[in-house]
């Protein structure tokens, strides 16, 4: 995210009288350390630590759902990867049953998996069904440049981010802006740990946008497309870090530190395995302790599960809440200062009536040519005026599902000058040109062969020209077709296609298997 600029007025004619209360303060707090800046000082403090480990990580969600029962606080809160994602939430703001809300989704078991649901599909813009098994795609730069088109079809990630990003960008992007992008301003402080891969360092997420920085913490590799923040590559933090206690007790200064763990050190890798042998690779030792006497950790006997496989969440965050109250149970002791749940509530209120309401202002595109960014920015948003962010929602995911784009990226940034956010999309072109391959086999003698290459431009009307051809013992085929869009409040396009087609109905030669007795003769 960018770097923000002060958006307090300040009066030139108090400038002396700042400065000498400045070296009053200094002076009062010569000798302070992190504890007495965020200390409560009526009682103990108390962090809450989250591990990494996918989907099993919705045991946290049962940890500090058991933690508040107890009336136990939460002063600050820190994880990696999952344990980001769900310590981003609880700091933003969201209960445990919220929590639970979001996870047993179908939106949100769609973005697991990578797919941006039907719903927000343009009927009239997807392409025609063809018989396509293998696409590729090239660029203009590629068009006589092999080793490049094969380097730009060669998949960075399994999972498609982009519903995904949306979300923590919906979820997270008032929090933050309530909080003035910095994290120890949420409701509950946080912290998170990134993998900077370009300097090969983890990196300590405090300010900035909580999605993008939740958002790298989990960027699991290769499964997921890393992002770029402030200009530097970033992945999941569990490379470096899975289990962030020391960061917590750098950061905070805890008296009480509360650990969940959900994963351990890469076992040994199996060459069946891919997934072990990455982890292996990537991630790099970590010490699962909190890190002080005072305290304790949950370890929920959760089951191996995939990555990204939720469909077991009601069950894992049972777990997770059950070993929680045991290890609660054990160390009543710790505990002389409870929390009314009522108290956390309004704590909570608080907070959220501070975050503005998601209306965007203005739209911008970046990474596209000229036409192809005012394409994409007048389908965002077709209106001068500011727009509910459920509705660039919907036109934002309609472009995406026309399957034009590699990659992009979404970000609202709040301007407390408007007192609107403002939304950016970091967008790449897919190419210009692709080349479909497939067909059909069948045990029959109607095998055939597809082959199509296919043109697009986005521009105010977008173009598209397709030639292809069909090859077999039933029937031969050529054709070239051409379409324009007209994108409006009442959208229509033109179309046109011509083909010839050679009917072959009892060829002798056929192209998977020799023809011995025509079934239909």
């Amino acid at each position: 995210m960018a770097t923000h600029g002060s958006y307090s007025n300040r009066r030139p004619g108090l400038t002396r009288i700042a400065i000498f209360i400045a070296c009053l303060l200094t002076v009062a707090n010569a000798g302070a350390t992190n504890s007495d800046i965020y200390k409560p000082i009526e009682r103990p403090t108390v962090a809450v630590v989250l591990s990494g480990g996918g989907a099993k990580g919705i045991a946290h969600i049962g940890v500090l759902q058991a933690l508040e029962e107890n009336g136990i606080p939460v002063d600050y809160i820190a994880g990696t990867s999952i344990g980001a994602i769900v310590g981003g939430l609880y700091a933003a703001g969201y209960s445990p049953a919220e929590m639970m809300e979001i996870v047993r989704s179908d939106e949100f078991i769609a973005a697991a998996r990578g797919r941006i649901e039907d719903k927000y599909g343009l009927y009239y813009l997807q392409p025609r069904p063809d018989p396509a098994w293998l696409r590729i795609n090239v660029s203009r730069e590629h068009l006589l440049d092999f080793q490049g088109v094969i380097q730009s079809n060669i998949p960075t990630n399994i999972v498609s981010p982009f519903l995904m990003d949306f979300l923590f960008m919906e979820y997270l992007g008032p929090a933050a802006a309530a909080a003035n992008y910095s994290f120890d301003n949420l409701l509950v402080p946080f912290r998170c740990i990134a993998a900077n891969i370009e300097d090969n360092r983890g990196e300590v997420m405090r300010y900035g946008s909580l999605a993008d920085a939740v958002r790298a913490s989990m960027t699991f590799p290769f499964y997921f497309k890393p992002i770029t923040i402030d200009g530097r590559l970033m992945m999941d933090g569990g490379m470096f870090n899975n289990f962030p206690a020391d960061v917590v007790h750098m950061e905070f200064v805890p008296d009480i530190v509360i650990g969940s763990v959900v994963s351990g050190n890469p076992e040994k890798p199996s060459p069946h395995d891919i997934v072990s042998q990455l982890q292996t690779m990537l991630m790099a030792y970590t010490r699962y302790d909190i890190g002080t006497e005072r305290g304790f950790m949950v370890r929920p006997d959760v089951p191996d599960l995939n990555v990204t496989d939720f469909s077991q969440s009601e069950r894992v965050y049972q777990i997770g809440y059950e070993a929680a109250i045991a290890r609660i149970s054990e160390n009543q002791h710790l505990f002389e200062y409870r929390v009314e749940g009522g108290v956390l509530e309004q704590k909570r209120e608080a907070f959220r009536s501070e975050m503005p309401a998601l209306m965007i202002d203005q739209v911008t595109v970046s990474g596209l040519r000229d036409n192809e960014r005012r394409f994409a920015e007048n389908f965002l948003k077709r209106s001068s005026e500011p727009a509910d962010l459920e509705e660039i929602k919907r036109n934002y995911l309609a472009l995406l599902s026309l399957r034009r784009f590699k990659n992009s990226y979404p970000r609202i940034i709040y301007n407390y000058e408007t007192g609107y956010y403002d939304f950016f999309a970091d967008m790449e072109y897919d190419s210009d040109y692709f080349r479909t391959i497939g067909g059909n086999i069948s045990s029959e003698n109607i095998n055939q062969a597809f082959s199509e290459v296919q043109f697009w431009r986005l521009d105010k009307n977008p173009a598209h020209l397709s030639t292809r051809a069909y090859f077999g013992s039933f029937y031969t085929s050529a054709g070239l077709s051409g379409r324009m869009d007209f994108i409006g409040r009442h959208p229509f396009y033109l179309f046109t296609d011509i083909t010839y087609s050679h009917w072959k109905y009892s060829s002798s030669p056929l192209f998977f298997f020799e023809e011995q007795k025509p079934a239909f003769l």
